[in-house]
Order: structure tokens, then sequence, then C-alpha cells
């Protein structure tokens, strides 16, 4: 979502404006939440990363019902311009598995095993 917003980068409070916005929206915390700020009065993009494809359903269409007004009065900054909320989907493939662990024994204590088991065998035969 992006928007302009009134004011200085020097003045803008991220932290407010994560927390106004995510109590906006429900299953959606202030963590959950990514901005990238720029000069232009305030250029916002805020990124939501929901936790489930219910919330982001439920973040789209909450997002999608505000505007310009309802927006500043919900944040508690004047939004001059607002762009539509836009929806996309990451899809990650299942991880790396680890790499296997070295041998537990090389070749030359192969054959010192062999002979220590030969040992004791014969040890306890006698």
């Amino acid at each position: 979502m992006s928007m302009t917003v009134a004011g200085t980068i020097s003045d803008f409070d991220e932290s407010a404006f994560r927390a106004s916005l995510a109590s906006q929206i429900d299953g959606v915390s202030p963590d959950d939440i990514l901005l990238e700020v720029a000069a232009a009065s305030v250029a916002v993009t805020a990124t939501i990363i929901p936790t489930s494809n219910t919330t982001a359903d439920s973040v789209l269409s909450t997002l999608s019902a505000f505007d310009a007004s309802t927006l500043s009065a919900a944040l508690n900054v004047t939004v001059e311009s607002l762009d539509p909320p836009v929806s996309s989907m990451q899809v990650f493939g299942p991880a790396t598995p680890p790499p296997y662990p070295p041998p537990l024994l090389s070749h030359t204590n192969h054959s010192f095993l062999a002979s220590m088991v030969i040992v004791l065998r014969s040890l306890r035969h006698s």
C-alpha cells in the first residue's frame, strides 16, 4: 500500500504509523508491517506480511475500504494521496536438506576396530 502523507521525513514517526495501521487490520501486528519512507512530503510504502491466507484476504479487504480521508483519521496523519492496495504472493520452495555428516570411521580405523574386536574375543575365550 503506497501513500503520501503531509510532513517531513524527520517528523514522521514510523513506529506510531505502523502501530496505527496495524490497529486497523484484524490479525496484523506492527511487526508484520515493513515501511519504506522517502521524501515527497512523506512517501510511505507499507508492506504487510500476514500470517495466513485468511488474514491476507482480510488485509486486502480492509485496506481497499479506505480513502485518503478515512485513512488520515485512522492513522493520525494527513494522507494527501493513496494508491490502491496490491496483493502479491511469494512461494518458497522446501528448505535444502542438511549435508550428510562425515563418516564416523575412516578406512584406517576400520582395520583397527576389527583388530580390537578380534583381540577382545580372543581374550574372552582364554
